[in-house]
C-alpha cells in the first residue's frame, strides 16, 4: 500500500507506460499510446480498460482516453525513468528504421565497424571520444546514403 492507504500492485510495467505518456495530459487514442511505447493496440486496449476500472485513467469518448488526478498522482509516486528510458529507446528504434532501413542493432554493429577501421588508420587513443563520435557519423552518412 501506498502512503495514502492506495493498493497499486495491480499495475503492470505496461500500466506505467501508459501513464507515462498519458501523464502530459492529453487525449489519446489506443492506437497513438502504442505507437509511442512499442507495444501491440490490442493490449494497450486492455490495459486502459483496467486502468478506467481502476479511476486511474477516464475513457472520454470512443477511442480518446485522458488521465485522472489519481493517475497523476500514482505517476509521480513512481519512479518513472525506467519507463520513460524505454520510451525513448523506442522512439531512438524507430526513428534509426525510418531514416536509415535497418534496426538499431545493425547501426550499432555499423558505428563499431567504423570505430575500429578509424582506430587501426589514427594511433593516437586520445581521442577515443571524438573518434567515436566520428564513427556515428560515418556510419550514418553511409546507412543513410544506402537507404536512399
Amino acid at each position: 500500500m501506498d502512503e495514502n492507504g492506495d493498493d497499486w500492485d495491480w499495475l503492470t510495467d505496461m500500466d506505467f507506460e501508459i501513464l507515462e505518456v498519458m501523464r502530459f495530459e492529453l487525449i489519446l487514442s489506443p492506437s497513438i499510446i502504442a505507437e509511442n511505447i512499442g507495444r501491440s493496440r490490442e493490449g494497450v486496449s486492455n490495459r486502459l480498460n483496467s486502468m478506467q476500472a481502476g479511476g486511474l485513467i477516464e475513457k472520454l469518448d470512443r477511442g480518446k482516453y485522458r488521465i485522472t488526478d489519481d493517475g497523476l498522482r500514482v505517476w509521480k509516486q513512481a519512479d518513472g525513468s525506467q519507463y520513460e528510458k524505454r520510451r525513448l529507446e523506442v522512439t531512438e528504434r524507430k526513428q534509426i528504421h525510418r531514416e536509415l532501413g535497418v534496426s538499431l542493432e545493425e547501426y550499432h554493429e555499423e558505428v563499431q565497424k567504423e570505430y575500429e577501421k578509424i582506430q587501426q588508420s589514427n594511433q593516437n587513443s586520445d581521442m577515443d571520444d571524438d573518434l567515436l563520435e566520428l564513427a556515428f557519423e560515418r556510419a550514418r552518412e553511409r546507412l543513410q546514403e544506402e537507404h536512399e
